[in-house]
């Protein structure tokens, strides 16, 4: 019982990916496809993270929370890119973003990247919140947190920590 609702929350993330250039908002009442949230998670980092076009963003997302949350993501990744490349900063052990190396940062610039991962934080903690709001199940917050976690690290491709706290590659 527990996996279908989980399932379901991440539902609602992949039908974002999947709907109409317009950003036409529809309200569909059973025509949900059940996915695991593993692929769910997968569908959101991939769009987060990758340098496509803005207008191949397909949605139709039943909660316009989440769709704010997914086009500020996306923005936000796009200015920490360059970063995360050169390992100034990486993924905490708890899906947010971390200062990993603060010195390849000029000092000039440090203020301004701190603030960055600071919205970009606040984003992600959001979008967890918004996912289990919109399926009715605040509780699960914690549990997509720890999905989006594990699916963020395993894909970045760049500095993560560990449980311990130690940064890998």
């Amino acid at each position: 019982m527990f996996i279908l609702r989980i399932s379901l929350i991440f539902l609602a993330v992949t039908l974002f990916f999947n709907a109409c250039v317009t950003v036409e908002v529809t309200f569909p009442a059973t025509t949900e496809k059940k996915v695991g949230p593993e692929q769910a998670a997968d569908q959101v980092v991939n769009e987060v993270t990758t340098d496509a076009d803005a207008e191949s963003l397909e949605l139709d997302m039943s909660a316009p929370a989440i769709q704010t949350r997914m086009v500020s993501m996306r923005e936000k990744h796009k200015k920490l890119k360059p970063f995360y490349d050169n390992g100034a900063i990486g993924l905490s052990h708890d899906a947010l973003i971390a200062m990993r190396d603060p010195t390849i940062i000029p000092l000039d610039s440090r203020k301004q990247v701190n603030g960055w991962i600071t919205e970009a934080n606040e984003d992600r903690l959001a979008l967890y919140r918004e996912i289990a709001l919109a399926n009715g199940h605040p509780k699960w917050e914690d549990e997509i947190r720890a999905t989006f976690a594990k699916r963020w690290q395993e894909q970045a491709g760049s500095w993560y920590q560990n449980e311990k706290g130690q940064w890998l590659r």
